[in-house]
C-alpha cells in the first residue's frame, strides 16, 4: 500500500474555490481503481494550508491516478491558486498490524 500526503498552500482569495474544487474531485478520485482513501483536511493553526491524505493499493495505481484527465485539469486549475508548489510525501506501507486496545 502507498500512502500519499499532499501539502497544499492556497492563496487567501482562493480558499473557498479550492474547497469547492476538492469536493468535486474527491468523488471522481474515490471511484478510481486502486484508491483506498482520498480525504482533504485543513490546518487549524495555519489558514490556507490544506492536506490531502491518500491511500493507494500500489504506486502504479497512484501514477495512473496522476494521469487521469480530471487530475491533469485539477492540477492546472489549482496551480493558479497556490501560494507555493504542492509538496507530495509518499510512504510505502510494508506491514499492517491490528491491535485491540
Amino acid at each position: 500500500m502507498l500512502v500519499v500526503i499532499a501539502e497544499c498552500r492556497i492563496l487567501p482569495d482562493h480558499w473557498q474555490e479550492f474547497e469547492e474544487e476538492m469536493e468535486i474531485i474527491t468523488e471522481l478520485v474515490k471511484s478510481e481503481s486502486g484508491c483506498l482513501r482520498y480525504d482533504t483536511t485543513t490546518s487549524i493553526e495555519e489558514p490556507g494550508l490544506f492536506y490531502i491524505i491518500e491511500e493507494w493499493e500500489s504506486k502504479e495505481h497512484f501514477n495512473a491516478h496522476l494521469k487521469t484527465p480530471h487530475m491533469v485539469n485539477h492540477k492546472n486549475v489549482a496551480a493558479t491558486w497556490a501560494a507555493k508548489p504542492v509538496r507530495l510525501s509518499l510512504y510505502e506501507v510494508l506491514t499492517i498490524q491490528h491491535i485491540e486496545i
